[in-house]
């Protein structure tokens, strides 16, 4: 059976901007090991996000949007339509109910507001680097 992984914002934006990171490297096991799991609200999230312009200085736009396509082309699409009202940051519930419909594995995070909860529902919550170090 295969897994299934949620990466949050934080996690997609930075591995595509700095391709030698943490989160790159975390995203590439993902692709490796299992099936990326997004919805259209994850995904909304990250091409908004990735068209800031903050990020125009560290890898320019149409380069950041191209490496999204990529990864996008290659995630699942999970239909949500489980309500999820669980994290204290009510923004990051989107990802909590991306994991429970699409019966997730776990979710990689460099949100605190997540990764303060470890896990929920019995979905663990990590960050790219103790996702990892971890053996699947």
């Amino acid at each position: 059976m295969p897994e299934y992984f949620v990466l949050d914002t934080n996690t997609v934006i930075s591995g595509i901007i700095w391709t030698d990171s943490i989160p790159a490297k975390a995203i590439a096991k993902a692709r490796a090991e299992g099936v990326i799991l997004i919805s259209k609200e994850t995904e909304a999230e990250f091409r908004d996000t990735m068209g800031r312009e903050k990020f125009d200085k560290l890898k320019p736009i149409h380069l950041r949007l191209a490496d999204l396509e990529i990864l996008l082309s290659v995630c699942r699409h999970i239909e949500v339509l489980t309500p999820v009202q669980a994290c204290r940051d009510p923004k990051d519930n989107k990802f909590l109910a991306l994991a429970k419909d699409g019966k997730a594995t776990l979710i990689v995070s460099g949100d605190k507001d997540l990764l303060d909860m470890n896990q929920w529902e019995g979905i663990p919550i990590l960050t790219a680097r103790q996702f990892l170090e971890m053996d699947i």
